[in-house]
């Protein structure tokens, strides 16, 4: 292949094009919206995951939210009456991550309970610490419920009895989805150390929900893991359930609504003037006969109030005999 001179980089064109990619790295930012940041502009720039992808929008959040928020109170309950003992619960963080992050932050040793929620896909996982799980089993056997300073692994008697709690917490989660689909857990086995755990694929997308529970002087947190692809179809039913309850409530609102009965209901309006201010000494001082002067300007500045929240400005002025006020403009509301 013929090459001509010209085409060959000489050591001066290798430098200008060093200094042009340098150039690039500190080049324009551009935002969202395509707008350029000005030279001199103060930015901030933090750090993105994309190992920990975010599934849930402000609104469904809110919503599982709730339901667990209704788990957390219903589970409280069950557990003191259970135990005799005061269990306080408080529901921690819930948030979308993937398996392998999931099971990497099990502490060793532990005590994980592997579950289905028939009749969906997939395997969920209830983590437990040793702590807790020692403390409750004390309690279970007659003791007062006081937890041990370090956790080991449970012995075959005490997994047993954990494995009652874990029914009672399973039982209570199902609880508030019933409206939306009929769960049923069930057990299918155990797990001490986290990271031998094979239950989804490493980069599976997982739901975890953190739970704080105190009994006594015990504090640990129990985290709740579902794969998302086995919870989602019932995220789903959550939303439609939402937006057709609120779709049934608009309508329902069009339907019942009666425009004669407006004519029934009465709504304090007052017209009033913000003159000026004035002294504690000077009102004190004040007696009848005296004059109060007023802004020439202020017949055009008359406020008109419904239910005490100024909503338009006017002129005062006669119609017909009768004072009057000609609305003027919309107050908008700060």
């Amino acid at each position: 292949m013929d090459v001509s001179a010209d085409a060959i980089l000489n050591q001066e064109d290798i430098d200008s094009l060093l200094r042009s990619g340098a150039a690039l790295a500190n080049g324009p930012i551009i935002r969202y919206n395509g707008e350029r940041v000005t030279e001199g502009e103060s930015i901030r720039v933090s750090a993105y995951d994309f190992t920990d992808p975010v599934y849930l929008d402000e609104r469904m959040l809110a919503r599982l939210t709730e339901r667990a928020d209704s788990f957390i109170k219903s589970l409280a309950a069950r557990l003191s009456v259970f135990l005799k003992l005061d269990a306080r619960i408080k529901l921690g963080e819930i948030r979308t991550t993937p398996y392998q992050l999931v099971v990497e932050t099990f502490t060793s040793p532990t005590f994980i309970s592997i579950f289905r929620l028939d009749p969906l896909p997939g395997v969920g996982l209830l983590n437990f610490p040793p702590r807790m799980a020692m403390a409750i089993v004390d309690r279970m056997l007659g003791g007062q419920g006081v937890a041990p300073t370090e956790g080991r692994l449970l012995t075959e008697i005490e997994r047993v009895l954990i494995e009652d709690i874990v029914d009672l917490i399973l039982e209570e989660w199902v609880r508030p989805w019933s409206s939306l689909a009929t769960l049923e857990p069930c057990r299918i086995g155990s797990e001490t150390v986290g990271v031998f755990l094979q239950t989804s694929p490493p980069k599976d997308v997982m739901l975890g929900i953190s739970i704080e529970v105190t009994i006594l002087d015990c504090v640990e947190v129990l985290q709740l893991a579902l794969p998302y692809s086995l919870f989602e179809p019932v995220l789903y039913k959550m939303e439609a359930s939402a937006r057709r309850f609120a779709e049934e409530a608009v309508v329902g609102l069009h339907h019942t609504f009666n425009k004669e009965l407006c004519s029934q209901l009465d709504i304090p309006l007052v017209a009033e003037w913000k003159a000026f201010s004035l002294s504690v000494g000077d009102l004190l001082r004040l007696r009848p006969g005296d004059v109060l002067e007023l802004p020439q300007d202020i017949l055009t500045k008359t406020r008109i109030l419904f239910s005490g929240e100024p909503r338009f400005q006017g002129e005062v002025g006669v119609d017909n005999g009768r004072v009057a006020v000609r609305l003027s403009k919309i107050i908008e509301k700060p």
